[in-house]
């Protein structure tokens, strides 16, 4: 492609991240209420339940950074956003039958983190397939840009 060519998104795209975003949202707004009451059905103290929802907080904090080095380096911004999708659903499957609160934290709270990192990489993916140039997509990208400081 010459550089005075635009790229264009895919006819579906649009409807392909409106999807995923409100897939995204509509499951943590359905399991985040639920997610203490799931802990302490596995028998988890309140100091314990409140340690596996502030923990991977913490740790999405941290990893962010290398998480957008990783979506930046990646073949391509998707591929991030389906490693980071896929492992979380692994994560949380692997999560779904344990009991005890170390194992517990441990994967539900790699689960919570990776599903969490998806985010970003699909926001930063969502501008790259408006026309490459347009002040729309200058836009959008400033925009997120100015999100991410704030994080």
């Amino acid at each position: 492609m010459h550089a005075n060519q635009a790229a264009t998104a895919p006819p579906t795209y649009a409807f392909r991240i409106a999807l995923f975003f409100g897939g995204y949202f509509a499951f943590i707004g359905v399991a985040l209420p639920f997610f203490p009451v799931w802990l302490e059905s596995r028998g988890l103290t309140d100091a314990e339940i409140a340690s596996c929802i502030a923990v991977p907080m913490a740790v999405k904090v941290l990893l962010t950074p290398a998480a957008g080095m990783f979506a930046d380096r990646a073949p391509n911004r998707r591929f991030a956003v389906r490693i980071f999708t896929v492992a979380a659903l692994v994560a949380f499957l692997i999560a779904w039958p344990t009991t005890t609160y170390w194992p517990l934290l441990m994967t539900a709270g790699t689960a919570v983190v990776l599903w969490q990192l998806s985010l970003p990489a699909t926001e930063a993916l969502a501008p790259t397939v408006i026309l490459i140039g347009s002040a729309v997509a200058r836009t959008l990208c400033f925009l997120r840009q100015f999100q991410t400081v704030l994080r």
